[in-house]
């Protein structure tokens, strides 16, 4: 912990214990980018406030080169400004390999969205710099009162939805639209919004996680939306919660179709708490999808569902389950809470 001179006494001004480095990590090529959400500092003011900043360390070249990036830590902490931001709680690249950043916990938890260049964070990295503003990063501003509390970039991704060649990213908002849960379509160059797709059900938390993927084939990426807590009305008198997942099928730019909805069989499964492409799983030409439901099957120990894609979308039915072989007693294992695909492990041509 860095620490700073109050008052004669040298104090931490940064503190580490359970920051939750690695709550999420993301490679691109030869960057790795993993963060700590709950990373605290208190500003350089005589302040002995500790706020959740949240902080990411970026390694490149094989982890030969190191540095740190915290763009909400700056001397307007409290959660009026962002303070409470947890930068690092999302995370993807652009494919250029740029970096987008969720911090739902900005501006009184409106959260923000922020995007950077790995270079410049590279760049004239100092441990001692700790107040440091990159000149071509961009944030996502404060938004009236009335956006309070809605958390967007818990979620985070990138895609091509406007026919031009530049990707925007993808942002989840699961407590935005009265609590319906929304997802925005953000322009990467100067991060207006373009279009949004609205939950179904209130406190569903739509948005809790996106996803990015050509599903039919047709060029177009198309949008994939979790949201765990949607529950399915059997009687009125008793919802089970069985999650679903929507995905939205690109048309043309800036249009999609009605979204195709997946729903979770199992209650308290959690399914749709994470989305991810895995590439072409059975080489049929069209990408597949898995979806993990961490808290599904056998004592709760977790499920990932691998669903194929085809000319119209995904198959209804998975094609595998995957099950989590770790019992936990006092606490769910949570097998599928976190995915990743499209990667060639062995060598052997199926990714």
């Amino acid at each position: 912990n860095r620490k700073i001179k109050v008052n004669g006494t040298r104090e931490p001004i940064e503190f580490k214990t359970n920051q939750w480095f690695g709550a999420t990590v993301k490679a691109h090529k030869e960057k790795v980018v993993a963060c700590a959400p709950l990373y605290h500092w208190r500003t350089l003011k005589d302040s002995p406030e500790k706020d959740p900043v949240g902080t990411c360390y970026v390694a490149i070249q094989n982890f030969s080169a190191y540095a740190e990036y915290s763009p909400c830590r700056n001397s307007n902490a409290d959660p009026e400004g962002q303070g409470f931001c947890q930068a690092g709680f999302s995370l993807d690249f652009y494919k250029n390999g740029d970096l987008i950043v969720g911090g739902p916990g900005s501006f009184y938890w409106q959260g923000q969205v922020i995007t950077a260049s790995i270079a410049d964070i590279i760049a004239n990295y100092s441990f001692k710099d700790i107040l440091r503003k990159l000149a071509r990063e961009k944030q996502t501003g404060v938004a009236p009162p009335s956006y309070d509390d809605t958390y967007m970039g818990y979620s985070v991704a990138a895609g091509e939805f406007t026919g031009d060649s530049e990707q925007e990213l993808v942002a989840g908002v699961p407590r935005g639209a009265q609590n319906f849960g929304y997802v925005s379509i953000i322009n990467s160059s100067d991060l207006t919004f373009i279009q949004n797709f609205t939950g179904e059900q209130m406190a569903s938390y739509f948005g809790y996680t996106v996803a990015v993927s050509d599903v039919n084939n047709d060029g177009l990426d198309d949008i994939l939306v979790g949201a765990p807590l949607f529950m399915e009305r059997e009687f009125e008198s008793k919802p089970k919660e069985v999650g679903q997942v929507y995905l939205y099928l690109q048309e043309s730019a800036f249009l999609f179709r009605d979204a195709q909805i997946l729903t979770g069989t199992e209650v308290f499964g959690r399914f749709g708490s994470a989305i991810t492409h895995l590439g072409d799983l059975n080489q049929d030409g069209y990408n597949d999808i898995a979806i993990g439901a961490p808290f599904a099957g056998e004592d709760r120990g977790g499920k990932v569902l691998i669903y194929n894609g085809y000319s119209n979308g995904l198959n209804t039915n998975p094609s595998q389950v995957l099950s989590g072989a770790w019992a936990s007693q006092s606490m769910p294992s949570g097998f599928g809470f976190t995915l990743r695909g499209d990667s060639d492990v062995d060598k052997n041509d199926y990714p």
